[in-house]
């Protein structure tokens, strides 16, 4: 990460982890979201655009509820999908085509943290590789906002422990919210508890997060692995 947009990045995660550290929790249940998402859908639309839109007058409740109602009502799947092909293009240093990738993975799912830390990071290469646009600048600042937002509203589902686990809809999140909210670069194992729990155990912790293990609730994305082997 890069110069500009990296230090943009820092400083959002630094006022979310001053709400973070409060500890103050929502309780996401899967079967709860569904009903409001059958039930009510314009109502979470709705959510999910004032989500996107930095609304601060949302609750912890309704960030939630756009966040994870949003996951069932497009294909976050094929965003990630998507996501991989465009983090190959951006290791072959072609930025231009990754983010194109990031924007047609947006187009699925404009709340995947994976593509838009993909859009962040293309435009933060081309800034260092001369691109100096004042446009694009601006734009890499808004996929690391939201970006940072996704992670912010993960961590108000938990706190890490095996009973208060931090719950995520890809595999990826988990990464992405261990590295660039609670600065967890390293961990020796991981494993899966009560079929339900990845766990991991870290090589080292940081000022962020200080148990020597982390849990994240991976339910949903489990789910969709046996509906796909089905």
């Amino acid at each position: 990460m890069k110069h500009t947009i990296l230090l943009i990045a820092l400083l959002i995660m630094m006022s979310t982890i001053s709400v973070y550290s409060q500890r103050k929790t929502v309780n996401v249940k899967w079967k709860n979201v569904e009903k409001h998402v059958n039930k009510k859908p314009e109502m979470v639309k709705e959510l999910i655009n004032r989500l996107c839109d930095y609304d601060t007058t949302m609750t912890m409740e309704e960030r939630a509820l756009a966040f994870y109602g949003n996951a069932l009502m497009v294909s976050t799947v094929k965003s990630e999908y998507i996501s991989d092909d465009g983090w190959e293009l951006l290791k072959k240093g072609k930025y231009p085509d990754a983010l194109a990738k990031a924007k047609d993975a947006l187009e699925v799912n404009r709340l995947s943290p994976t593509a838009l830390n993909l859009a962040a990071t293309a435009i933060s290469e081309m800034i260092d590789a001369g691109d100096t646009s004042s446009l694009l600048l601006a734009e890499g600042q808004e996929y690391y906002n939201r970006f940072m937002l996704t992670l912010y509203v993960i961590g108000t589902t938990g706190d890490g422990s095996k009973e208060h686990p931090f719950v995520v809809i890809e595999v990826s999140d988990e990464y992405n919210f261990m590295r660039y909210f609670l600065d967890l670069w390293n961990y020796n194992s991981q494993s899966v508890v009560d079929g339900r729990l990845d766990k991991f155990e870290l090589a080292k912790t940081s000022k962020y997060y200080a148990s020597p293990t982390i849990h994240f609730d991976v339910s949903r994305h489990l789910q969709k692995l046996e509906e796909i082997f089905r």
